[in-house]
């Protein structure tokens, strides 16, 4: 397994397939990836750092290509390093980690990462991490001793639970005011809103969902991770963000698009917040298919199920006050997810089980309406022929899940999320 170059959606979803077929124990990376990272792919690479390690257990090895044991700079190569979220899962799956000729690094060092932790607890966030890039990371270790982050969590009764939603805007927006100082206050509060949303509802889910498998029991290892990053795009940069993926490309040329207009031939200027939201737990499908009468304990539900019961479970956890918690309180949160995103001319990847889904560009927004105005609807929902999942609020579509591509996906472990946001300039 080499995640060291060629990193994009396209060639992270073949990894996933030679995966399947035949898993190597040791998993090659760089600390530092190359950048910029394309929109969607960090995302995408954690989760792949979680599926390798899911396929091969207790066997995994991450080997670093460009750390050496013997280098005096040892420590200050990895105490940067655990500044990147994919060396912080790799290191966190992994059985043991590696330097690029096999020698072992030692687990004590991890110790680096306390420094993020610490900048992640006292809302230092532009130390959340040590790139050049305007981002910060918010991780939780599973069974680590500081696995719930205090800008997250609070401790209600003995428990840690998720902050209410007034709490995490103010942290959403003490996060905005450190990427970007310059803003207006207005501009703070109208980003920060929907994002304290999306983050609450996704990493509540995640808390709710990823720390246990499909029978109850506690994953040995695993991580719930958020991640920020404000980027600047333009006519001269938006390719190497958009990559080779038309969906990404579609959805960036309309909204640079729609700049232009406004700019009256200025050179067309946009800001985006990108969020990765990432759970190493069972999946959504999984998680949804396990929780009915007829599922057995022990059962894979992946393996028991086609791609069409796998594709009908995710769409049951996108309906309003559908839930499979048998909590009468949940319900609404990933149909929230869906509404700000459509309001926010929001762009979103899901992947998830054997399935990837989008949200978004000019083009599929048109076509869904179109097409979910002749479809046969079951209440408010339909689902059209291609197999995009249609939510509607009233006549109108209130949001939709297209299918990536028409080609079949690997199984990837967990649940990921990239959220593409739009802020007016």
């Amino acid at each position: 397994m080499d995640l060291t170059k060629d990193i994009s959606l396209e060639s992270l979803e073949e990894r996933l397939f030679t995966l399947q077929r035949a898993a190597s124990p040791v998993l090659q990376l760089i600390t530092t990836p190359q950048r910029p990272t394309p929109f969607c792919v960090e995302a995408m690479t954690l989760q792949y750092i979680v599926t390798a390690a899911r396929k091969v257990g207790e066997q995994l090895v991450s080997r670093f290509m460009d750390v050496s044991a013997s280098s005096e700079h040892l420590n200050e190569v990895l105490r940067r390093a655990f500044g990147n979220p994919h060396v912080l899962v790799a290191w966190v799956m992994a059985h043991a980690a590696e330097d690029a000729g096999g020698v072992k690094i030692e687990r004590s060092v991890a110790a680096h990462f306390n420094s993020y932790l610490d900048a992640m607890e006292s809302y230092d966030f532009m130390n959340t991490h040590e790139t050049a890039e305007l981002r910060a990371n918010l991780i939780c270790v599973q069974r680590a001793q500081r696995e719930y982050v205090r800008s997250l969590y609070a401790q209600v009764d003995g428990r840690n639970v998720m902050r209410p939603y007034p709490e995490i805007r103010l942290v959403v927006q003490d996060i905005l005011s450190q990427l970007a100082p310059q803003w207006s206050g207005q501009q703070l509060r109208e980003i920060a809103g929907p994002l304290a949303s999306l983050v609450r509802e996704l990493m509540e889910n995640a808390d709710w969902w990823a720390r246990t498998d499909v029978n109850g029991g506690l994953y040995h290892n695993g991580v719930r991770a958020v991640t920020f990053r404000l980027v600047e795009l333009d006519q001269g940069n938006h390719e190497v963000f958009a990559g080779t993926n038309s969906h990404l490309q579609a959805y960036l040329a309309h909204i640079l698009g729609e700049s232009a207009k406004r700019t009256q031939g200025d050179r067309p200027r946009r800001t985006f917040i990108e969020m990765s939201i990432v759970d190493s737990g069972p999946g959504l499908a999984r998680r949804w298919l396990s929780s009915k009468a007829d599922w057995q304990l022990g059962q894979d539900p992946l393996e028991v199920n086609d791609t069409q019961a796998e594709s009908h479970a995710i769409a049951e956890c996108f309906k309003k006050w559908r839930t499979s918690s048998n909590d009468a309180n949940r319900g609404v949160g990933l149909f929230s997810v869906a509404r700000i995103l459509r309001e926010r001319n929001g762009f979103m990847r899901l992947r998830t089980g054997r399935l990837a889904y989008l949200f978004g560009t000019e083009s599929a927004i048109r076509n869904v309406a179109a097409q979910a105005s002749k479809a046969a609807r079951e209440g408010d929902y339909a689902c059209l022929k291609d197999g995009t999942h249609v939510f509607f609020e009233g006549s109108d579509v209130n949001f939709f899940l297209r299918p990536w591509s028409d080609r079949e996906c690997a199984v990837a472990e967990g649940t990921s999320y990239s959220i593409l946001l739009p802020v007016k300039n």
